[in-house]
């Protein structure tokens, strides 16, 4: 990485600055060290932050005085660009910029190419103030984005300058567990859920959004049950092929995170029923990835035979929503893996999808591993070593998690969006043009009217409608819930001198997978003939080491 003047001064100032302040709170700095022997000495272990008793109650103040102007790298997503062109536009942060006084000019990378996007930002000269989900596109993690010079250690300005985000991370050690990397540093601000109904924002554990979901028109045609195992699955894709020739027992799209490289990264789909997971799991305190192990030969069999019978739409990899939209609403799909506003956009044509929990074999162990959701669900937010105000671009951020944010990050503005909130529920009396259609359109209106995700004090079941939905919630969210999770790991992480190991075996590893999976499933290559190739290539490209670091990260977060 090419540093700039500005930043290489920042990272002396910075190393210089923690040096002499060693464990008390400092002001605000432009950069974070560069990492090196003697920087990462200056990194705060985690008993050094503030205790919850220590730690500050000061109050934010509203609007925030002065004239500022910050910059926030965000994605905006493919649907909402069909209504508004910048987040500017969007309810809440239209009453966000009301009530703080601060101009923000929002920069939206291309959707499908955040990715990229996020890597050409990093090389660029000079970064936006604020950019979301460091977590996601950083692959050396937190702490390597800090310590080489992108982004700011947080945790004095935040001391200082969000105490309503101190408050609620330090309101349960749990939480507050989530909330810092294993050297101390806070992760950023990130998605806090409250998943309770009336007006306590107490934070808990939001239940999975996605997971299989069967056409229950299809079944009760053809006389099936819900499947519960791989045999039923079989089964029931055989029957709907010769129902449906025309159709898909089984729909795929929406990216690798989805099924679109065979993986179901998301909610280990059919993967799991093979007793490992879709990629990193835990099993006999053990820790391995899934696609190098001998057992991911037996599932690229499973996947390639459902797609050589046509169980499986022909073009999964590049399969787009627009496209797969054609299908399942015209009740040409069997079954999906998706979440549930898929499941509403059928219901309001007439067409009736159920959850399905996880499969399994019908002699085989069952499942541990599906889509479970961390107290802190990403989307974690940092400020870079650009930003010359952190001070207020963090006070403006710790606005979102202020009751005030809380309502128009989750339900809008009263009068434009809803029209009061119930407080036995804690759910808003959504607008007619909402309401209108059984929520229809709420779902194309996510980002427009109020957040979906982002940095804030979410509440899924008392902002989303499909939560207000029997069907939706119990015939499907509910059920998803049934199955065991241990395999899943923890929000673990690693230090900056592993994240940069990390970055460069991942970057290889999951580019060989990717293409070899794709390969074995459409037929490209030879499953019996090249597996013990690709193993071999696997382990070559390190991936032993890769599971150490995890499990070494592993050990630290179970001693926080």
């Amino acid at each position: 990485m090419a540093v700039s003047r500005k930043r290489l001064i920042g990272i002396v100032l910075a190393a210089v600055l923690a040096l002499a302040a060693c464990g008390q709170a400092a002001g605000p700095t432009t950069a974070a060290p560069k990492k090196t022997e003697a920087a990462e000495k200056t990194e705060a272990p985690a008993d050094e932050t503030k205790t919850p008793e220590e730690s500050s109650e000061a109050e934010s103040v509203y609007p925030i005085e002065g004239n500022h102007k910050l910059t926030y790298w965000v994605e905006l997503g493919a649907v909402p660009r069909e209504t508004i062109k910048s987040l500017s536009e969007n309810l809440a942060y239209k009453a966000k910029a009301k009530a703080t006084g601060v101009e923000v000019t929002f920069i939206h990378p291309p959707a499908g190419e955040e990715r990229q996007a996020f890597n050409l930002m990093l090389n660029s000269d000079r970064l936006p103030d604020i950019v979301e989900r460091v977590d996601t596109y950083y692959t050396g993690g937190i702490d390597s984005a800090i310590s080489e010079g992108y982004f700011i250690r947080l945790n004095e300005l935040a001391e200082v300058y969000a105490p309503n985000y101190m408050r609620i991370i330090n309101s349960d050690p749990d939480v507050r567990k989530e909330a810092y990397t294993d050297t101390g540093n806070l992760m950023g601000f990130g998605m806090l859920c409250s998943d309770q109904e009336g007006m306590d924002t107490t934070i808990n554990r939001e239940n999975a959004w996605i997971g299989p979901q069967v056409n229950k028109d299809w079944l009760d045609e053809l006389g099936l049950d819900v499947p519960e195992t791989i045999e039923d699955w079989e089964n029931m894709f055989a029957k709907f092929k010769e129902k449906e020739p025309e159709g898909w027992p089984l729909l795929v799209w929406g990216g690798a995170a989805y099924g679109s490289n065979g993986l179901f990264e998301i909610t280990g789909a059919f993967i799991s029923a093979f007793d490992i997971g879709p990629l990193f799991f835990l099993k006999d305190n053990q820790i391995q990835f899934g696609p190098a192990t001998p057992e991911y030969k037996d599932y690229l069999l499973l996947m390639a035979d459902w797609y050589k019978k046509g169980y499986i739409n022909d073009d999964f990899p590049s399969m787009d929503v627009a496209r797969a939209r054609t299908f399942y609403l015209n009740n040409k799909c069997g079954s999906v893996v998706q979440g549930t506003s898929t499941a509403l956009e059928m219901k309001n044509q007439g067409i009736t999808f159920v959850g399905a929990q996880t499969p399994k074999f019908a002699d085989g162990p069952d499942v541990h591993w599906t889509y479970r959701n961390n107290l802190i669900r990403g989307y974690y937010t940092l400020i870079s070593d650009s930003c010359e105000i952190p001070e207020i671009a963090v006070q403006w951020i710790d606005w979102n998690y202020t009751m005030d944010g809380y309502l128009a990050c989750n339900f809008g503005i009263e009068g434009e969006s809803y029209l009061s909130i119930d407080e036995k529920t804690g759910r808003p009396d959504y607008v007619p043009d909402i309401k209108d259609n059984n929520y229809a359109n709420f779902d194309r209106n996510n980002m427009v009217i109020r957040l979906h995700n982002g940095c804030y004090l979410k509440s899924d079941l008392r902002s989303n409608p499909r939560r207000f939905i029997p069907e939706m919630e119990q015939d499907i969210r509910k059920v998803w819930e049934l199955i065991d999770t241990s395999y899943v790991l923890p929000p673990i992480t690693l230090t900056a001198l592993e994240g940069e190991e990390y970055s460069k075996i991942m970057t290889n590893l999951n580019t060989y997978r990717e293409e070899n999976t794709l390969k074995f499933i459409t037929g490209a290559l030879d499953i019996e003939a090249e597996f013990d190739n690709y193993l071999e290539t696997m382990q070559g490209y390190d991936v032993a080491r890769a599971c150490e670091l995890q499990s070494d990260a592993l050990e630290r977060f179970n001693a926080r």
